[in-house]
């Protein structure tokens, strides 16, 4: 096959691919507005909002009640309520981690060849329940006896990954995937090593991204010191909604595992993969508004440098209200698309043309990513912008 034939080759899968993943989204997003509206009718939420799976059923019903539908009650076999995450490990023993067998719906017991090893193990080394069971939740039908040898294998891969991607106060390899994620059935951000499937450029499918601009700092956000993180940094919430209403929405719109960003200029990695994206166009947790006066806000998703190479067909609404008027369909006609396989340059130049940042290091950083640049500068903030 000629280099010339094998172009449009590859164009023609894209364009195939893609028509597959938009039908496929959109029954997923028919999916949602089908719930949006049958909440509003009265439906009860267990109808709705149930989750199939073994093991005990909890019942999440955040406070206040919010506008977003699927942020108001979750009702799952697999996701465990703070209180029981929250619940400290120095309070615990080995015995007791066995209420696992409850909420997973298994029978071991101690005797379990590798068990009781593992459970000691995960009870010296975690914070929390949660933390136990977030790590433990994808495994627990795996092999005790291999389980603590294979995970300490990822994480040496893991770390070597990442020490290897750096070079000379540079970045080498831009293909990083996320160094931690959050697991909504836990409540808790784990090590991305600790997925079944994790290691190097082995991203699960079941992992979802999460896309969003953040809202004002001094007047819209709050800082939170939280135990979804083991209060190892603040994270920024908009005033008008919490981490419990994100998490219902998310678990409601079927999320195992959501990328935590904190790697900043490699984020790109985890949407470039084509993975389910939820995206709060007005901001984390916040319900959607298509209103002309809030697009124009130089925080919009829209209006963001960042959000460009977070811009895929895979996206699911988050903040999603039944309300539809003029503005929303004329917002979602007129909706970027995800970022070409080819003709990068004339796509970063028209889509970060008028766009908001920061600083101007996350423009360079945000076109150097969209271009596939093989090296990128590291996020310093005190970095000149001509030196990146």
């Amino acid at each position: 096959m000629t280099q010339y034939h094998r172009s449009f080759f590859i164009r023609d899968l894209y364009t195939f691919l893609h028509r597959t993943i938009n039908a496929t989204m959109r029954e997923a997003r028919l999916q949602v507005w089908w719930r949006i509206k049958m909440s509003e009718s009265g439906v009860p939420l267990e109808y709705l909002f149930t989750s199939k799976g073994q093991g005990r059923a909890f019942s999440l019903v955040p406070e206040p009640r919010s506008s977003v539908p699927f942020q108001w009650a979750h009702f799952d076999p697999g996701a465990i309520p703070n209180t029981l995450a929250d619940t400290p490990c120095n309070a615990l023993n080995v015995t007791e981690l066995l209420e696992l067998n409850d909420i997973l719906g298994t029978g071991y017991s101690l005797d379990e060849r590798g068990l009781m090893q593992c459970l000691a193990h995960f009870l010296c080394f975690s914070r929390d329940f949660g933390q136990v069971y977030g790590s433990l939740r994808c495994h627990w039908r795996s092999n005790f006896t291999q389980l603590l040898f294979d995970l300490a294998a990822k994480q040496r891969e893991d770390e070597a990954m990442r020490k290897n991607a750096l070079d000379c106060g540079y970045i080498t390899n831009s293909w990083v995937s996320t160094r931690r994620m959050w697991d909504p059935h836990s409540n808790r951000v784990l090590p991305f090593h600790v997925l079944p499937s994790g290691g190097y450029s082995k991203i699960p499918d079941y992992v979802w991204t999460l896309s969003h601009s953040w809202v004002h700092e001094t007047c819209a956000r709050t800082n939170v010191w939280t135990p979804i993180n083991g209060y190892e940094w603040p994270v920024p919430i908009p005033n008008d909604t919490t981490f419990d209403h994100v998490r219902v929405e998310l678990l409601n719109l079927g999320a195992e595992k959501e990328e935590w960003e904190l790697d900043v200029p490699t984020i790109g990695y985890m949407y470039a993969r084509s993975l389910l994206c939820a995206t709060y166009f007005n901001g984390l947790g916040l319900p959607f508004d298509p209103s002309p006066q809030v697009l124009s806000s130089d925080r919009h998703w829209l209006n963001r440098v960042w959000t460009v190479q977070e811009a895929t067909n895979s996206w699911l609404p988050g903040g999603a209200t039944g309300t539809v008027s003029a503005d929303t369909r004329h917002f979602f006609q007129n909706l970027p698309r995800s970022m070409p396989l080819f003709d990068r340059l004339p796509f970063a130049a028209e889509a970060m043309q008028g766009r908001h940042c920061t600083t101007e290091l996350d423009r360079i950083h945000g076109l150097a990513y969209i271009l596939g640049c093989e090296t990128l500068p590291i996020y310093d903030e005190g970095m000149p912008p001509e030196l990146a």
